[in-house]
């Protein structure tokens, strides 16, 4: 039977960074990291697989700051850890040695989430990694955004040429904050239908009105209503006249029942709001 991996030393210019590795290769410098590893070297191994695409000999699934901080403190090799992975166990490798780390942004995560959840499904993921179902569906209707309104949930300095021009055509000054997640939720889940422009209109909105996502859970079904007929201005100024007759009650739920109008409404696409909105006024009327 052979090995599943092996231990040894591979020069840096046979390695790459995976395709799957959730850092994407970005860099962010570490100077007590480097400084470290010139004095001492790398102490931890890297996990690395062969590459099979033949660009290098192998690919870095999990280790990419030691690798770059290798090439800085100009290093010719670093201990590996070579193992035999499908593309499946080195996603969920990679993402399960950086889940805990505070310098992998939020974004970047839900984006991972959502490409492994394109692959294998929301139950699956969320096993893999641990999170909850409710949390992997969550990330993944948030990947499922336009890529302009996912932009909003990066820095700025972050954000791709691509998603600043976007911005600037709905806001003439760069938002120099980011979309608060839940209003990210509420936009999917409201908006998920609507057009990309719409949407955008919408996000860029809401960051320069600063809204809460109390509200944001208010006025985005006014404006999954009126959009067409209607400018964000317009929906604004009647959700503001419709604002006091607006109540809110909150509702519990068994685990079971929760589940089960969790998986109905991804199923049929459709905000839980929505769906328990319209179960209360058919029993009443």
């Amino acid at each position: 039977m052979p090995r599943e991996h092996r231990i040894a030393e591979i020069k840096l210019d046979d390695l790459r960074v995976d395709p799957l590795n959730i850092r994407q290769g970005i860099w962010i410098n570490d100077p007590d990291l480097v400084a470290s590893v010139k004095a001492q070297g790398v102490l931890e191994t890297l996990v690395v697989r062969p590459d099979e695409e033949g660009i290098t000999k192998y690919t870095i699934v999990c280790g990419s700051r030691r690798y770059n901080a290798s090439l800085e403190a100009g290093l010719e090799t670093v201990p590996c850890n070579i193992r035999n992975l499908s593309d499946k166990q080195a996603a969920i490798l990679s993402y399960i040695e950086n889940m805990m780390r505070e310098d992998i942004p939020k974004w970047q995560n839900m984006d991972w989430i959502g490409k492994q959840v394109e692959k294998y499904g929301v139950e699956e993921v969320a096993s893999e990694t641990g999170h909850s179902i409710t949390t992997i569906a969550t990330w993944w209707g948030i990947y499922k955004l336009p890529d302009t309104v996912k932009g909003l949930l990066r820095p700025p300095d972050q954000r791709t040429r691509n998603q600043k021009n976007a911005i600037l055509m709905f806001n003439p000054y760069n938002l120099r904050y980011t979309l608060k997640i839940g209003a990210a939720t509420t936009l999917f889940t409201e908006l998920g239908y609507c057009d990309k422009e719409t949407i955008m209109e919408t996000a860029v909105f809401i960051m320069k009105k600063g809204l809460t996502n109390k509200t944001v859970t208010q006025f985005l079904p006014l404006v999954r209503m009126y959009h067409q007929e209607h400018s964000i201005e317009e929906i604004w100024m009647k959700y503001k006249e419709l604002d006091d007759s607006i109540h809110q009650i909150t509702l519990y739920f068994f685990d079971e029942t929760w589940d089960a109008i969790r998986n109905a409404c991804l199923e049929k696409q459709r905000p839980i709001r929505e769906l328990l909105t319209s179960i209360i006024e058919n029993w009443l009327y």
